[in-house]
């Protein structure tokens, strides 16, 4: 999550040069329509409609804040233009549930990074505040999150959330790395309910991803 102002860090309200040179393109067709997974609704949001449009409102200019907060003086100093690029999934709907019935629902996003990347690869949930959102299960909706290829597929990798949500929308803006991996041309996870706790109550997540919120994954070190 994103320090507060008072430190000094970028917000997420930058815009980010071009859709083209910052995110990985995604085809021109509409996401499809998702059934309810009862009770909770998908919160349906304008999708990415043009590979050209531009990405604003997310996340390279909180990470390069994060990366100046742990940097030495002499560091930030010689800090740079943000030089990452943003892939987004081939996927922008995004559902996982976890219900008292016994229904569980997981995803599975994949991220097209390319055969030319250069440097670590970090997956990255940033949320813009107002972003909507469905979230059944409050302060329990946290999800895992697993590899299905490279070295580690099957293996849990990280966890995101739970996010801050109020009115079936995103609170406050925020950003946070799951995990940071070697980067390949395609790098797919799997995202489910945690639910550590076993508690016995409807939690679930749903969304479709646009310019002001989802997963992606970050190509790069070059980021303050």
């Amino acid at each position: 999550m994103l320090p507060s102002s008072s430190q000094g860090l970028l917000l997420i309200y930058t815009i980010i040069n071009s859709f083209n040179s910052s995110l990985t393109s995604i085809p021109n067709s509409q996401p499809r329509a998702f059934t309810s997974i009862s009770p909770t609704t998908f919160i349906k949001q304008t999708p990415f409609t043009n590979p050209t449009m531009q990405l604003t409102s997310i996340l390279l200019p909180a990470l390069a804040g994060l990366a100046t907060a742990r940097s030495t003086p002499s560091e930030r100093r010689q800090t740079s233009t943000p030089g990452c690029r943003l892939v987004a999934p081939t996927d922008l709907n995004f559902g996982v549930a976890d219900l008292r019935s016994g229904t569980v629902v997981t995803k599975a996003l994949t991220f097209p990074v390319g055969p030319t990347a250069a440097g670590p690869c970090q997956l990255v949930g940033a949320f813009s505040q107002g972003f909507p959102i469905g979230q059944g299960g409050d302060a329990f909706a946290r999800l895992n999150v697993r590899a299905l290829d490279g070295p580690a597929a099957g293996s849990l990798v990280g966890s995101f959330g739970p996010l801050e949500v109020a009115n079936d929308a995103v609170v406050k803006d925020t950003v946070q790395v799951v995990n940071s991996f070697s980067c390949r041309e395609s790098l797919a996870f799997e995202f489910a309910v945690a639910n550590d706790a076993d508690v016995d109550i409807d939690i679930s997540v749903t969304f479709t991803a646009s310019e002001l919120g989802g997963f992606f994954v970050q190509v790069g070190d070059q980021c303050n």
